[in-house]
């Protein structure tokens, strides 16, 4: 660029440079951040979100110097206008995507929050069941016991009971067989009594043939 051969024509000059100077200073700024909002968005880190705030406190203080900047004619006016413009809307264009990104981010940690929270409460849900289950079974296993028990007293009883039987079929049976002997002693009695049953009568009839003969005789 050439100095002008106009009155203030270096004062120009030196207003003209300082507005392409800061220019380039707010474009590479702008670069700068533009990669900041693509790693962010490429990889979600807070190092990138540092990053990003950094980028966008020094492109904000470089495009506030440009607007700073007072050219004294209506044309450079103009043309650094224009550079303020172009970099606010790109500034703010970069600012937009960051923050659809930060609420799809907030919508996406929402999302995992909420289905954690299902899987949270579905997981209970399921504890809470196999406990209930658990308990069921558990009273099940309880009855069995009880009724396990029940049938060994019962057992145990009846055990006695069969036992009792037993002493009373042992005595029943060694009360048969004296039975038995005292009936084959009273049969022998009875044999021995009949005969002499037999012989007294026949002693009897004898004494009264003789009592009978004698009567005969003498009369």
């Amino acid at each position: 660029m050439s100095i002008r051969k106009e009155p203030g024509g270096l004062r120009t000059y030196l207003l003209e440079s300082n507005s392409q100077q800061q220019g380039e200073i707010v474009k590479t700024c702008m670069r700068e951040l533009q990669r900041a909002v693509s790693r962010v968005q490429r990889e979600y880190s807070q190092t990138g979100v540092d990053l990003f705030k950094s980028e966008c406190k020094k492109t904000e203080e470089a495009i506030n110097i440009l607007k700073n900047l007072k050219p004294q004619t209506k044309r450079e006016q103009m043309e650094r206008q224009a550079l303020v413009d172009t970099y606010t809307k790109q500034f703010s264009r970069l600012l937009e995507s960051m923050h659809k990104f930060n609420e799809s981010q907030t919508t996406n940690q929402n999302l995992q929050q909420q289905a954690q929270l299902q899987a949270q409460v579905y997981d209970e849900d399921i504890l809470r069941d196999r406990q209930i289950e658990l308990g069921k079974i558990e009273e099940c296993l309880q009855e069995v016991n009880d009724m396990m028990k029940y049938c060994a007293e019962t057992v145990q009883e009846q055990g006695v009971v069969l036992d009792r039987i037993e002493n009373h079929v042992d005595d029943a049976s060694e009360n048969s067989g004296q039975a038995v002997l005292e009936l084959n002693k009273a049969e022998e009695y009875q044999k021995k009594s009949h005969g002499n049953c037999k012989k007294i009568l026949f002693l009897l009839a004898a004494i009264l043939l003789v009592f009978f003969l004698l009567m005969y005789t003498y009369s």
